[in-house]
Parts: structure tokens; C-alpha cells; sequence
């Protein structure tokens, strides 16, 4: 059994060579080769993985990946590419809110695991999010526009029928007749072009808006995904805040006091308004 996990690791090994060469094909066979001998490893399908998505083969990738969360749920490079993989080849608001559960899975254990990725998982969230609320209002505007020609056919039909019951009424004159259809017209192009107007008014897909300042983290005033509370009681975004760690000190970016990530805490309520302003403002996204 060690002879057959040894082979297994060499052909990933040969595997992460023809990656590197861009030969993905080739990795795929290898990595193939090394879950068979040994079905257990989630590298082997996460490498393997990672190749369906530079081949543009999503739906082996996110086969790849589900077996990888089998084996263990919280794998972080499982759930970051199984988003990832949904993201590019999904247009369901359903597989879309699969991805952000997943990646909000891979996001929690790179900060536990103090991750680099998590600044990048966190940017592909937010991708995610905003293919969600653009496919949602795709399918609210052609909801919308079939039943403003559903309306504007009813209106049209009823011109139809109160012209025809003007021209049969032999008691008119021809001037009497023009003149009310002439009036006719004019009301029910009236009914139409407000009917659009209404339409427009009422879609929140067409609107612009200003996002609330509460939604931007104080150091790169980016969307905050993840925000944290320091000691002072200033929020900042969790990533944001760690890069500042790590490049300029340990201290609070605002009020300068000595602090360490142990320091601050998740501001829950704000993380859930964030969430949900996101839900129904996709736009935000690209602030």
C-alpha cells in the first residue's frame, strides 16, 4: 500500500511539472493516474481540478472539487475553485448562491489558517455576488417586459374596439367620427407611454444609487465583506486590516493604537446589512 501511495505522489509530482508548462491535457493524466492509486488524496483532485478550469471544462472541475469536500468539507482550495467553477459556467441564481456559500467556506479558513488568498477569495465573492444579482434582474426585466406587452396588447385592443364601435355608429358625422378617433389615439398613446414609465420607475435593476458609506472599509474604501471591530471601535474590513499588519505595523490604521488580529472582533450586524444591501443592490459590487 506505501509502494502504491509513493507511485501516487510522483505522478502528481510529474502532474505539477506539466502544469507549470501549461500542458494541462498531460497533468490530467497524471493526476488521474495518482487518484487511482490513491483516492483518498484531495491534492490530486483539487491539482486536477484547477486543469478542467484552464481547459474552460467546468463541470469536470466542480465534479473534481465536490469529491475533494467529500473527503473533507472545510478544504479551502475544494471550495475556492468549486466557486470559482460555478461562477464561470453558471447563469442560476441557485448554483450562484451555492458558490458564495462555498467560497465564504474557503474564505473562513484562510483567515483561520492566515492565508494570503484571502484578499483574493474575498474579490471573487464579491464576483459572485454581482453575476447573482445581474442574472436575477436579467430575469426580472423580461418578466417585466412581457407583462408591459401583455398590458400595452390589452390597450391596444381596447383603441381597437372603441374605434370600430365609433365608425359603426351611423348617427355621426364623418367629423364627429374623425375627431373622436383622433381623441381616442391620443388617450390610449397617453396610457401607453405611461404604462413605460411606470415599468421603468418601478424596476430597481434600472436605478442608480449611491452606496452608503457604511459599506466601505476605512483603509482602501472598498466593499467590506468580512468587517471586524478594533478595541477603539472603529470597523474595519478583516482583509484589509491584516494587510496592514503585515505591511506597515501592528497598530490601529486610525487611532494608532498597539493591536494584533487577536484584538478584533466580527461586527455580525453590520457583515448581515452588508449582505443584504448586496443582495439587492448587485450594482454595489463595482464600487
Amino acid at each position: 500500500m506505501d509502494y502504491m501511495f509513493q507511485d501516487a505522489e510522483k505522478h502528481k509530482l510529474q502532474g505539477n511539472i506539466f502544469f507549470k508548462q501549461q500542458q494541462y491535457e498531460e497533468a490530467i493524466k497524471e493526476y488521474t493516474t495518482a487518484i487511482i492509486k490513491n483516492s483518498k488524496n484531495i491534492k490530486y483532485y483539487t491539482n486536477r481540478a484547477l486543469c478542467y478550469i484552464r481547459l474552460k471544462k467546468f463541470e469536470e472541475a466542480i465534479n473534481d472539487c465536490k469529491r475533494a469536500i467529500e473527503i473533507d468539507k472545510n478544504s479551502l482550495k475544494g471550495n475556492y475553485l468549486l466557486g470559482q467553477a460555478i461562477i464561470e459556467s453558471s447563469n442560476s441564481s441557485a448554483r450562484l448562491n451555492e458558490a458564495i456559500q462555498v467560497l465564504r467556506i474557503a474564505y473562513d479558513q484562510a483567515i483561520q489558517q492566515k492565508k494570503e488568498d484571502s484578499n483574493e477569495i474575498a474579490k471573487v465573492i464579491l464576483k459572485a455576488r454581482k453575476k447573482k444579482y445581474e442574472v436575477e434582474g436579467d430575469r426580472k426585466t423580461v418578466e417585466n417586459s412581457d407583462l408591459m406587452e401583455y398590458l400595452i396588447n390589452l390597450v391596444e385592443n381596447d383603441r381597437q374596439n372603441k374605434i370600430a364601435d365609433i365608425k359603426s355608429d351611423t348617427s355621426r358625422t364623418e367629423e364627429d367620427i374623425n375627431n373622436e378617433i383622433e381623441y381616442i389615439n391620443y388617450e390610449q398613446d397617453q396610457r401607453i407611454d405611461n404604462l413605460r414609465k411606470t415599468f421603468i420607475k418601478a424596476d430597481p435593476f434600472k436605478k442608480d444609487r449611491e452606496a452608503p458609506d457604511y459599506l466601505f472599509g476605512k483603509i482602501h474604501f472598498n466593499i467590506m465583506l468580512d468587517p471586524v471591530i478594533t478595541p477603539s471601535g472603529i470597523t474595519y474590513d478583516r482583509t484589509e486590516l491584516r494587510e496592514h499588519f503585515e505591511k506597515i505595523g501592528y497598530f490601529d490604521p486610525l487611532t494608532r493604537k498597539e493591536i494584533t488580529e487577536k484584538d478584533v472582533v466580527p461586527n455580525l450586524a453590520l457583515r448581515e446589512a452588508i449582505e443584504d444591501f448586496l443582495d439587492h443592490n448587485g450594482w454595489a459590487n463595482d464600487e
